[in-house]
């Protein structure tokens, strides 16, 4: 098995992998090997907790390659091989790097993203990836409140303290905002951390070639995004269907805006996760039955 990507997931996956199923050889990619092995600052901490995992005891029976990225996964009718290559400081492939393996698994990640969808749907204005808010948590919608991923992953605690000062602003408490205020600083430091050492890089957009299936609700490939010539998601999903699946573009939205050089996202709409329709029959029914 190969597991390629960065973050702190990228770690604990492959050792839960060998405990469960007893696979050898696993590989983990991007990442600082001293700031996550090395196991001292606040960050170490806080990863631990969320994985539950023994770090030192798993790291002694897993093998490593840092600083590669996946080039391709081939196979007949299931993986078999798996390409890598050593990553520049974007994350882009170095040339002449490549190496190839025999894998039964190939499992990605690169860095996290957070779910801005039902803040969007109430209007609310995005700064990069994260919702826009004060220090207050208020978005840009008065009267919205937001904390936890939204504003950026910062782990647990982080989202409980943000929630905290979101509900003193939002119903105008006579909380202590100011210490709230200074806690939330402080617990933004691993979130500062996990973007330093995971945060995705632009280098990972040179990896899609023109076959490469970007929107894999539609079978929508990079080559087919091009010759459209839109110049928004919005646009572009009328042209080829892209972002019209199940998933409604939360997969494939930042690769296609930056294919296509825009912060744009496609429009955000309730339901905000897809539901049976026989959901909707039964809430129609029941409010007819109300009526």
């Amino acid at each position: 098995m190969d597991k390629l990507g960065s973050g702190p997931v990228e770690i604990e996956s492959p050792f839960q992998s060998v405990t469960a199923a007893r696979w050898a050889g696993i590989r983990t990619g991007l990442g600082a090997p001293g700031a996550v092995l090395g196991a001292s600052f606040i960050g170490y901490g806080t990863l631990a907790r969320a994985s539950g995992f023994d770090l030192p005891q798993s790291v002694a029976t897993t093998a490593f390659i840092w600083g590669h990225v996946l080039l391709r996964a081939d196979g007949e009718e299931a993986v078999e091989r798996a390409t890598i290559a050593a990553a520049l400081d974007d994350w882009s492939p170095r040339p002449g790097s490549e190496r190839e393996f025999e894998v039964d698994a190939v499992c990605t990640a690169y860095g996290f993203l957070p779910s801005t969808d039902l803040a969007r749907t109430l209007g609310c204005e995005l700064a990069g990836d994260v919702v826009a808010h004060d220090q207050d948590m208020q978005t840009t919608v008065k009267g919205v409140f937001v904390a936890g991923e939204t504003t950026g992953i910062g782990g647990a605690d982080m989202a409980v303290i943000e929630g905290e000062l979101a509900g003193a602003c939002a119903a105008d408490l006579a909380a202590d905002v100011d210490k709230l205020r200074r806690r939330r600083v402080r617990a933004a430091s691993f979130a500062t951390i996990l973007e330093d050492l995971f945060g995705r890089r632009p280098g990972l957009a040179t990896l899609a070639d023109a076959d490469t299936v970007l929107c894999r609700c539609e079978d929508v490939t990079a080559a087919e995004i091009d010759a459209a010539g839109a110049e928004s998601p919005a646009a572009l999903k009328i042209m080829t269907r892209c972002g019209q699946g199940p998933c409604q573009g939360r997969v494939c939205e930042r690769m296609i805006a930056e294919r296509l050089g825009t912060p744009a996202r496609f429009n955000a709409r309730a339901p905000v996760r897809p539901i049976p329709l026989g959901a909707l029959m039964d809430a129609a029914t029941d409010s007819s039955s109300t009526a």
